[in-house]
């Protein structure tokens, strides 16, 4: 009957809303897991780095810039950088594609290949591109140049497609009343060198060239009718211009190809920077003179044996093995090769700072993996940086020339953790003579030495986190005695008296240095332990000295650094657990932590816009290590078994590390600062090699 048939067509409507329900859910989630990290570096281990970017800082925010290579500095001027953009255009069947601020995909590194490789999936909303094109870049190690190839495929099995292929690139210089200028040069009448020479603007010589003919090429400004890219944008050619004298000029090189149904076309191009006409020569015919190919196979040789030096983990799933391989290797391009240091982040937004606590926990991971000379180099340069007037490290210096960064100070937890670091270099490298860090080691036990404070505790400071301002009204915060900076120079300390005892063989020091620290430990217990809740305060202000009684997992330190008495140390990681525990595993900074989600301070800006996460305290990876690295401390070793598995559950895709903060309501990670180099690639790396029994754990009196 007509009641029977509408009750049918009802449930075939229901059973179609669950359908597509079904099918959305499973669309976000794959998404989510193929979501890729917005930045990163390579380096050639030697004298060049290039960054790398996404075409925005924030995900949520409209392209602003082509995605690639975002710069390429030199060492003999890592401050300045001789590149602004490395893009493309396209033609398919004669339209064009030429909005290259919308390129926008997958990217990951292959570890064994040391390939970067970004997958272009869609231009902005259009996700039906009737062809598949893939960028991949490399850095061959010690070798002056990068390589970017450009594969592209007809996934049509049935129709030939016929296109051409822009390469564009465009020089930066410094802001100077000088120009640039560019050219052909037509090397030995064999190579073709599109050059571009920035010595006038304070800056170096530029070079490009092709692995295969160029069927056009074009020289012009950056933007504008005579550009490169608008000439494409006309007529799908290029004017054959061969010299340009102006601001950021830009050089183009027009490639064709026919592709039958299924199959793919391979263009590749050198890039290299260097301080004068002749090496920039020589560097772009030495590579050249070899086929693309030929670089590829040395770069994957020599990345799988920077591998297969380190320690090896044993016994990890496929996912959590390649999350510590691309963890290790960024780590590795995070190190400037002439300076010494660490940047924290690749992300342009954070102005490729090296944070002097992050710094020198990437470097002593490494140690702790197997690279140590990456460890000695750091540091070798924090015993030359700079100190505060008040004998203090910075909190931030610059990655690439090692001169403080004005930011959020005083912060006192990198002069503990340079000590440690010191005496760390010296237990691994028993023979080798430390007589450099010498001086600099001691400024920073003076510093502790001499600066008695509110009950016995180190100088106060804006803790671990940075926080000088209130998150939502903004009005200054005073200083504060926090768990985490208190433990750090306890750690310090002790490590200092044993560097003094068994390697510089001064005891009278020694001793001076012990005393201290068990007079640290004791103001840390009588005035930061809260016996009524079972947990060591976040801090106590310095203004008024009263206590900050939020959970913060930052104290957790006074458990892996030996603070805690032992009848503390599970009540104080159980009320960490119980307050701070997001994604079942995760931790978040503080109880009510509002960065990332309602914070003035918010990295990706004010407002909806600027909300990386759906809610406050999101989860962040160095947080979740903190708390197994206290659990391994009281053997809690199957809950360090899941936090292991949240940080490879929670990373992007490809198994690459992420940023500081996961999103505790969606579990997709924050894009502001990732990736994050020793908040997340470095924690992961060491208690993974910890929880195996392969390395040291962060208090120094076990090394």
């Amino acid at each position: 009957n007509e009641n029977e048939a509408e009750d049918g067509r009802m449930r075939w409507k229901l059973l179609l809303l669950v359908f597509c329900f079904v099918l959305i859910v499973a669309a976000d989630e794959a998404n989510k897991r193929d979501s890729s990290i917005p930045s990163f570096a390579l380096s050639n281990w030697q004298d060049m780095i290039m960054t790398w970017a996404k075409n925005r800082n924030v995900y949520k925010r409209e392209p602003s810039r082509p995605a690639g290579p975002q710069s390429l500095r030199i060492s003999a001027d890592w401050t300045t950088s001789g590149l602004a953009h490395d893009t493309f255009a396209i033609e398919w069947n004669s339209e064009r594609y030429t909005d290259i601020n919308g390129w926008d995909g997958k990217n990951l590194l292959i570890p064994r290949k040391g390939e970067w490789v970004h997958r272009i999936t869609h231009c902005r909303d259009d996700h039906t591109l009737p062809f598949e094109i893939t960028r991949s870049i490399i850095m061959p190690p010690r070798e002056p140049f990068y390589i970017v190839t450009y594969q592209i495929r007809n996934p049509s099995f049935s129709e030939t497609a016929r296109g051409k292929l822009l390469d564009l690139t465009t020089v930066d210089h410094p802001e100077s009343s000088q120009m640039a200028w560019s050219y052909l040069n037509r090397y030995n009448h064999e190579y073709d060198l599109y050059m571009a020479d920035l010595r006038k603007t304070g800056q170096f010589y530029y070079s490009t060239g092709a692995f295969q003919p160029v069927a056009q090429h074009q020289f012009g400004p950056s933007e504008g009718y005579e550009s490169p890219l608008e000439q494409f944008k006309r007529s799908g050619s290029l004017t054959g211009r061969e010299v340009f004298e102006g601001s950021h000029p830009t050089i183009g090189l027009l490639s064709e190809f026919t592709l039958y149904g299924g199959e793919s076309a391979y263009f590749s191009f050198v890039r290299t920077l260097r301080v004068d006409w002749r090496p920039a020569c020589d560097a772009s015919v030495g590579a050249l003179s070899q086929t693309a190919e030929h670089w590829k196979q040395q770069t994957a040789r020599d990345y799988d044996a920077f591998l297969n030096k380190g320690v090896q983990p044993e016994g990890l799933t496929r996912e959590a093995q390649q999350l510590y391989e691309t963890s290790i290797l960024a780590l590795k391009n995070s190190h400037n090769p002439t300076v010494g240091t660490f940047v924290a982040s690749f992300h342009p937004a954070y102005a490729f700072k090296v944070w002097s606590r992050d710094g020198l926990f990437s470097a002593l991971i490494m140690s702790e993996a197997g690279y140590h000379e990456e460890a000695l180099s750091f540091y070798r340069w924090m015993a030359r940086a700079q100190l505060r007037g008040d004998g203090g490290f910075h909190t931030c210096y610059s990655w690439w020339n090692g001169e403080p960064i004005g930011f959020v100070e005083p912060q006192g937890d990198p002069n503990g953790a340079f000590l440690m670091g010191a005496y760390h270099a010296a237990v691994v490298h028993p023979s080798l003579p430390l007589d450099g860090l010498k001086d600099q080691v001691r400024r920073i036990e003076n510093y502790f030495l001499n600066n008695r404070r509110y009950r016995g505790l180190v100088p106060p400071d804006y803790s671990i986190w940075e926080e000088s301002s209130h998150p939502h009204t903004r009005k200054p915060l005073p200083l504060a005695y926090f768990t985490f900076t208190q433990s750090m120079a306890y750690g310090g300390l002790r490590a200092a008296a044993q560097l003094e005892r068994k390697h510089w063989g001064d005891s009278w020091r020694a001793q001076q240095l012990d005393q201290r620290a068990d007079e640290l430990r004791r103001a840390i217990n009588d005035n930061l332990w809260i016996e009524s809740e079972g947990h060591y305060a976040r801090s106590i202000w310095d203004n008024t000295k009263q206590i900050d009684a939020r959970c913060d997992s930052s104290s957790l330190a006074s458990v892996f650094l030996n603070v805690a008495p032992e009848d503390r140390r599970t009540r104080h990681i159980e009320a960490i657990r119980s307050n701070l525990t997001q994604r079942s595993y995760g931790l978040a900074r503080y109880y009510d932590d509002p960065f990332f989600f309602d914070s003035q301070f918010n990295p990706g800006g004010h407002g909806l816009p600027g909300r990386e996460v759906g809610a406050r305290m999101p989860p962040w990876g160095v947080c979740t290590s903190f708390g197994a690295w206290a659990e391994l401390t009281t053997g809690q070793q199957s809950v360090v078994d899941r936090r292991i598995g949240w940080l490879v559950e929670h990373s992007a895709y490809g198994q690459m590390p992420v940023g500081e903060a996961v999103d505790g309501v969606e579990g997709d990670f924050v894009w502001s600062s990732c990736p994050d180099l020793y908040e997340y690639a470095g924690v992961y790396v060491w208690t993974v090699l910890m929880k195996q029994g392969k390395a040291h754990r962060p208090d120094p009196m076990s090394w």
